[in-house]
């Protein structure tokens, strides 16, 4: 195993601020090994800054090309996860992730995982979760620099088709990036992935979504659970987090499931 830490890219906005700072929590409370969690925000600038995603930022899409044909980013982050290979001089394991997930296993299983190919994901067109053998990636034909990934114009789905031509997707394991609670084992789930932005408990964006439970109750109570411990271990400043209130008539989140100890 490598001395190195895992480098962790978490793709966030500044909306995602609570949800990142539980993603966060709930990766190194469980890990192992060192980690090295970098945060792919465009305020932060440098590789993260300068990008044309094809719309306003801090206005999630609901398409993906404009009137004219143009390629628009879904979230403020949406193509920055190609960058990461280089990000990381070409050498190495990374993990990417977006930022509306929870960690409930060891990381350190991605760092140990055998992989035949140069990315690990739940199948093409779920790029969520990956773990990137960055040397493997530089070694692809065809594959853009970061300052060309800036003004490229390529969507998603064209990234995905140049890494598909050259066959560079083997499979991740299903129990890292369990969709919405789909299939949810506590004893068995290393990771959830709050996918519908209707029903994320963290409510990013209130003055556009009309907020919702959870469809699977055990997602907003395990969301919240770790939300709580994260505050009490001092992830959170005391008035910077409280949990947003319910509506009306909506039932409340189901008790949390039992945490499998750290």
């Amino acid at each position: 195993m490598s001395s190195q830490p895992l480098r962790i890219f978490i793709g966030s906005e500044p909306r995602m601020w609570a949800a990142e700072t539980v993603l966060r929590y709930s990766i190194e409370t469980h890990a192992s090994i060192p980690t090295e969690i970098v945060s792919m925000d465009y305020t932060l600038g440098g590789v993260w800054g300068g990008w044309n995603i094809g719309r306003p930022r801090a206005m999630p899409g609901r398409h993906r090309k404009d009137d004219e044909g143009n390629s628009i980013w879904f979230t403020d982050f949406t193509n920055y996860r190609w960058a990461i290979p280089e990000a990381c001089g070409f050498t190495g394991r990374a993990v990417y992730m977006d930022v509306d997930m929870l960690v409930l296993g060891d990381v350190a299983e991605l760092l140990t995982m055998p992989m035949d190919k140069p990315i690990l994901t739940l199948h093409p067109g779920e790029t969520s979760v990956m773990v990137m053998d960055c040397a493997a990636v530089g070694r692809l034909g065809n594959w853009p620099r970061i300052e060309k990934m800036k003004n490229l114009g390529w969507d998603l789905r064209r990234y995905i088709q140049v890494l598909s031509e050259q066959e560079a997707f083997g499979q991740l394991p299903p129990e890292w990036n369990c969709l919405d609670g789909r299939g949810f084992l506590l004893t068995r789930t290393r990771l959830v992935h709050y996918t519908d932005m209707g029903s994320q408990p963290w409510r990013p964006y209130p003055e556009r979504i009309h907020y919702r439970p959870h469809k699977v109750p055990e997602m907003d109570s395990l969301w919240f659970h770790y939300a709580t411990r994260a505050r009490k271990a001092g992830y959170f400043q005391e008035q910077e987090f409280s949990p947003p209130a319910y509506p009306k008539g909506k039932p409340r989140p189901a008790p949390a499931p039992a945490v499998q100890p750290d």
